[in-house]
Parts: C-alpha cells; structure tokens; sequence
C-alpha cells in the first residue's frame, strides 16, 4: 500500500509539473533526462533566421551557410566547452572556407547561450582576420549572448534583442 502511495504521489507531482508549465525554455520541451550542456553538444546548421519576424534564411544560406559545433574538449578531466564554426567566406568574389574554434557558456541556469566569435581563419591558406563577416548577429568580431528558446536532442532555438530588433535563429542538429 505504501508503494502505491509514493507511485500516485509522484504521478501527481508530474501531472502538476506539465500543467503549470515546467519548460526552462519559452518552447519546450517540458521535461527531459538529459542536462542543457548534453543536449547542446553537437553539429548544427541554420534552418531559420529572422530579424523583426523577416524571414533571412536564404540570404543566410547564400552568404554563410555556416555550420557550429558544440563540444566537450575531452582530453583532459575538466569540462572544457570549446566551439568551433566553419562556412562560406567571400573575399574579393572568391568563395572560401573559413573556420575557427572558440569558446561557448551556458549561462543563467542554462537559459542563454554566450558565444565567442572573434576570429576567423581562411582555408586553404590560414590566413585570417577579426573583420565583420557573417549576419549580425551571428558575426565575427564579437561575443553575443542569446536566450535559449527551445533545446532538444536535434534543435536549438535562440533569440537576440537589441534595441526594437529582435532575431530568431533556429538550428537543426546534422545527423
């Protein structure tokens, strides 16, 4: 009898948890079993980017393109949170690829997402620079923090505002 006790306790309690709104992030999901840093790590591409509800994915695509990947450094026992994105850079009308790695923190009870971007580096030649290239704000020359809207195992939703603007990037996980 006790056991049956603890069982419709714990159901209640989880019923209430759904109802009530348990999402850490303004798009879900409601629960999970795995921590934001787990989730998070991965390879992601843009899938949607807005500024003011203006749909920007194709010149995104046109432009950019690039990938951004999540990762432990595991080479040693600390967590090490490293970040590194690659794309299509333009150079005097020459496509390139372009590269770099970085650093990324989950911060505000994993609810934003700071990223690192200040550099980047030209493949095949390794040169580089710290110039403005991507979209704002997924730009080189800055670090930006955004709020996490949705994280699951396959996505990853951000929002930036500044000012009256606001962006919407949502990211799919490459499989």
């Amino acid at each position: 009898m006790r056991n049956k006790s603890y069982l419709i306790i714990i159901g209640v309690f989880l019923l209430s948890l759904a109802t009530i709104g348990c999402s850490r992030y303004e798009e879900g999901p409601c629960l999970g079993m795995k921590s934001a840093r787990h989730l998070l790590y991965g390879t992601y591409h843009v899938v949607y980017f807005s500024k003011n509800d203006v749909d920007i994915t194709q010149q995104w695509k046109d432009s950019c393109d690039w990938t951004f990947e999540f990762l432990d450094d595991r080479n040693t026992r600390e967590v090490e949170d490293m970040f590194y994105y690659e794309g299509k850079f333009f150079k005097d009308s020459i496509q390139y690829e372009m590269y770099f790695f970085s650093a990324f923190s989950l911060q505000d009870h994993y609810k934003s997402l700071w990223l690192s971007m200040l550099r980047y580096q030209i493949w095949p030649d390794g040169s580089g620079g710290n110039d403005s290239i991507g979209i704002y704000p997924l730009e080189i020359g800055g670090m930006r923090t955004f709020r996490i809207t949705r994280l699951t195992e396959t996505e990853l939703w951000l929002k930036y505002e500044e000012g009256d603007d606001i962006y919407k990037i949502r990211m799919e996980e490459l499989p």
